[in-house]
């Protein structure tokens, strides 16, 4: 079925480090605690408290070398909830905290548990939509805490240090940051390894040839393919060039129909109400087409649509200016009808180089709504 959609919009276009561990929420809070060499013995207590607005507390601990937690002061650095009995319910439950025993370690050994609370009705009202684009199966949808809560299940562990959950993804150790827009999770950033410039073509070729194979995405683009002749090198460092390679993704439950009608209505401002009548008509003629007759069909399609008047014969005079609304309308209309996006490029620092992966709920994503 997206070959058809594809061979339509085509047609229309031819005109850690130790001692970090995570809690999942039960609450509205989820907790990480970090105490160096040590771990933690048991659950992390989380806070009774529900708090009224999101945000963060940090709590600051001093425990002995027998894993018990003897001080601990709420609000230190990073905190920016300023209910106090928040606080103070962090804080008790920083309390109840028990860590692993060391009879080397200091004699009052300093940490920090840090606690991020969730505004019990955003955190009980954010429902996840089953067709938003996903990353190891997990809708990109929802809140973060929901999100985190899966990606652990997958055996993924929190980072403090890097604020990042580490796991293996594509048979690569990999860092994972989650971004959200208005408390929504709008995108996954997956950091590859550095390697060198020789290795990091053949992973960006792999992971193009991968996302080309498995039938859930179409090419936003012409991506092309690293050979040997691309100096990665002297076209970031002199030329300031990207890498990189992206991808639409369309719900595989949507009906291809409303998908090509909502794509075909970004037209409505440059056909004659009749004119988009016909197209939606030849489009949908084409997604009833076998895919062994495809080639024959968007054929027929173009010779349909020329004659409708949709495209002007070759003798035509080409028109710039209606050409560039029309490639406007195609990209909102992509825009419009697709689900998500994936794309990926490739970083360099000081002589090393590595992919960046990023998967983004476009419905997430800001729209200039604060402006």
């Amino acid at each position: 079925m997206k070959k058809l959609i594809l061979a339509i919009i085509l047609a229309v276009s031819s005109i850690v480090a130790s001692a970090q561990w995570y809690a999942r929420p039960s609450s509205n809070a989820t907790v990480t605690a970090f105490l160096e060499g040590r771990s933690a013995v048991g659950s992390l207590p989380r806070p009774s408290s529900t708090a009224q607005e999101s945000g963060t507390v940090i709590v600051r601990i001093w425990v002995d070398n027998y894993g018990k937690v003897v001080k601990a002061q709420a609000g230190s650095y990073g905190t920016n909830l300023l209910d106090r009995s928040v606080w103070a319910a962090a804080r008790n439950a920083a309390m109840g905290t028990r860590f692993s025993q060391n009879m080397d370690a200091p004699a009052m050994q300093e940490g920090t548990i840090k606690y991020v609370f969730w505004a019990e009705n955003q955190y009980n009202e954010l429902s996840v939509n089953k067709g938003a684009i996903k990353f190891l199966g997990i809708p990109i949808d929802g809140s973060e805490s929901q999100f985190a809560e899966r990606l652990l299940d997958k055996g993924f562990t929190y980072s403090r240090i890097y604020e990042c959950y580490k796991g293996e993804f594509n048979g690569k150790p990999v860092d994972v940051y989650l971004h959200t827009n208005h408390g929504r999770m709008d995108r996954v950033y997956v950091s590859f390894p550095y390697t060198s410039e020789g290795e990091v073509k053949v992973e960006y070729n792999n992971l193009l040839s991968q996302f080309e194979k498995s039938g859930k995405y179409l090419a936003a683009e012409a991506n092309k393919t690293l050979t040997d002749k691309d100096d990665i090198s002297h076209e970031i460092a002199v030329n300031s060039k990207r890498f990189q390679a992206s991808f639409h993704y369309l719900d595989p439950d949507k009906d291809p129909k409303d998908f090509m009608n909502t794509f075909l209505d970004n037209f409505s401002d440059l056909l004659t109400e009749e004119q988009l009548a016909k197209l939606k008509e030849v489009s949908q003629k084409a997604l009833d087409t076998p895919d062994a007759d495809l080639e024959t069909r968007q054929a027929e399609m173009m010779k349909e649509m020329e004659e409708s008047g949709l495209f002007k014969s070759d003798n035509n005079k080409p028109d710039p200016e209606q050409a560039v609304r029309f490639l406007k309308a195609l990209l909102d209309g992509m825009n419009s009808a697709i689900d998500g996006t994936v794309w990926f490029m490739i970083h360099e620092y000081n002589g090393k180089y590595q992919i960046g992966l990023y998967y983004d709920n476009i419905h997430n994503r800001p729209h200039g709504e604060d402006l």
